[in-house]
């Protein structure tokens, strides 16, 4: 239960509130609920500004198409992963271009295991327009609001994710499941490499 409340929580801070073309990001600030303890509240408030960190930095690295290089947001994660002790895997078919892969193992039997769940979300970010009337590659908060290229696809679910991992990687007893994480690339209007 406690698995799922934290999943629930941390994924409601970055669902996208605006589309196309603000791409913004609303910082929701009041996600508790009276089921949670104080404890529990300020652990939700620190993912929840470890994942908007996460998104600010991300959103800071340019992989925009047509010539998306998400490899440099990769490098950030596998940073990120690296210092939370989280093994991870590179498929690399192109220069600039590479999948990550992520497996965090429940360590609880196999046969009492619900089933793996996939995180899945990817890295490059729609072509930089003309009408912006905020930098694309900066994020930007306003009105508490974060706006910037991928702040609501899919940049924000990368950020979220990268916290769930290195908050169960912490956390393992809460694990009910294995989590699989991966953060596919994409080139050439959207067509998957792998």
């Amino acid at each position: 239960m406690k698995f799922l409340l934290y999943f629930v929580l941390i994924i409601t801070f970055c669902l996208p509130i605006y589309s196309l073309p603000t791409y913004a990001q609303k910082i929701d600030e009041n996600i508790y609920t009276q089921d949670t303890t104080q404890k529990e509240n300020k652990e939700i408030v620190l993912l929840q500004e470890e994942a908007k960190q996460h998104l600010i930095n991300l959103i800071g690295i340019d992989t925009a198409q047509p010539n998306a290089e998400e490899i440099k947001a990769v490098r950030y994660i596998y940073t990120i992963l690296n210092k939370n002790k989280i093994d991870w895997e590179i498929f690399r078919q192109e220069k600039n271009h590479a999948n990550l892969v992520v497996l965090l193992k429940a360590p609880i039997e196999e046969d009492k295991k619900q089933p793996t769940m996939l995180l899945i979300s990817h890295l490059d970010t729609a072509t930089i327009q003309e009408n912006w009337s905020m930098p694309p590659i900066k994020a930007t908060i306003k009105d508490n609001k974060i706006y910037g290229l991928g702040a609501s696809d899919a940049k924000n679910y990368v950020a979220i994710n990268l916290t769930l991992l290195t908050y169960f990687q912490k956390h393992k007893e809460l694990l009910n499941r294995d989590l699989l994480k991966n953060i596919s690339v994409t080139f050439d209007n959207k067509k998957n490499i792998v």
